[in-house]
Parts: C-alpha cells; structure tokens; sequence
C-alpha cells in the first residue's frame, strides 16, 4: 500500500530545564524526528507522525530533565495528542469509509 508521510511541526514552550542541548540529542536520535530547533524557553520539532507521537516525545523531553509549561499550552498539547490519536485511527482504517459519507439507499 501507498504509506505516506504524516508530517508534524510543534512549538513546545518550556517552564524550565536546563539541559536543552541533551534534549535535542536526545530527539534528534529518536527514529521520525526530521529537525530539532532550541530557543531560550521554546523548543521547534518536526516529526513524522507515522513514526513517532507527541506523547513519545514529551516523554523522552522529560527524561532529560525539562519540565514543559503547564495552563493553556498543556491543553494545546493534549488537543494535539487526541487529534494525533484520532489521525492515526483514521489511517489505519482500511474498509469503507463512515456511513455519512454515502447517501442513503432506498429499501
């Protein structure tokens, strides 16, 4: 089957951590993350979704010890995390599609 690519790119704003260029080695060796851009409080990542998730990646963002801001951008990253989810369902679907996108028949 014909796999396309299902490219990302987030901005993921950091409360606190001092330990960004271990974290961007740390990404950037993960399989799926194509670039990796470090600010004083923002870290910018590109990734294919196919390959890797944002949950993945906060995950291994926390390991290395940066703490990502809370309030409206944590509720930014989890509608990304459930849309993600969502897009990766709906790839996956492989019959016919919803039954709203067909008319209805008579009987």
């Amino acid at each position: 089957e014909d796999i396309r690519a299902m490219p990302k790119r987030r901005l993921l704003r950091i409360a606190t951590g001092a330990a960004l260029d271990e974290t961007c080695r740390r990404l950037q060796a993960m399989m799926g993350v194509s670039a990796i851009r470090a600010e004083a409080d923002r870290l910018h990542i590109d990734y294919d979704l196919r390959q890797v998730s944002l949950s993945q990646i906060e995950a291994e963002i926390e390991a290395a010890g940066v703490i990502l801001k809370g309030g409206l951008h944590a509720l930014r990253r989890s509608l990304w995390r459930f849309t993600e989810h969502n897009e990766l369902q709906n790839a996956a679907r492989t019959g016919p599609q919803a039954c709203c996108n067909r008319p209805p028949t008579p009987r």
